[in-house]
């Protein structure tokens, strides 16, 4: 499944060098290189280029370092890191799907409106616990009053459909500071927050 194989990257043949045994003026040219594979998909390669030259006349193995070194300049095509590029790529879709639900949260703290779902964290000796408020109002004093959803909810961790309307209830019975909404989200208090169209 998982191994080390030697790709052939480069076949050329030189036609303005003899051969010092037979002095035929056609030489091939092979430049390999290792990779390792899974599942026979090339990961990533590995190790330095090898780089061949045989006569094409009297087959002989030819040592000719000008050749040598022009042909160790060769460019490792692409393919012997075609099993990494989708790793690559998830990883990058991850982190930038991460940076913007980070950005998302921070902008719904800053800017909450009544509806909104928050998933929060707290810990309780030192084993976390999940939560869910939903945003009920925001008075003139600055301060958000929430409605902590029942602890059945909670265990719905998965779970912020805030369409659920059997879940929360009309009367508030958790209060925050607006301002401190953000500090909520840098701390890691607030995981979390739903609105609609988002």
């Amino acid at each position: 499944m998982f191994g080390k194989r030697i790709a052939l990257i480069k076949f050329d043949l030189v036609t303005d060098t003899p051969c010092p045994e037979c002095r035929a003026t056609q030489l091939q040219v092979r430049v390999m290189r290792d990779y390792h594979h899974f599942l026979t998909v090339p990961l990533y390669p590995t190790g330095r280029k090898m780089v061949t030259i045989y006569c094409s006349s009297c087959g002989n193995g030819q040592r000719v370092p000008a050749i040598r070194e022009k042909y160790l300049q060769t460019a490792t095509p692409a393919l012997l890191y075609a099993g990494a590029l989708p790793f690559f790529w998830m990883t990058l879709y991850a982190y930038l799907s991460d940076k913007a639900a980070q950005r998302r949260i921070r902008q719904c703290a800053a800017d909450p409106q009544v509806g909104d779902v928050y998933q929060m964290k707290a810990y309780s000796n030192g084993t976390p616990m999940f939560f869910f408020l939903r945003l009920l109002q925001l008075d003139e004093e600055g301060k958000a009053h929430f409605y902590l959803a029942p602890p059945i909810y909670r265990t719905h961790m998965r779970r912020m459909d805030k369409k659920d309307q059997r879940n929360y209830s009309d009367t508030p019975n958790w209060t925050y500071l607006r301002t401190d909404l953000p500090g909520k989200v840098a701390d890691g208090i607030v995981m979390d927050i739903r609105r609609n169209g988002w």
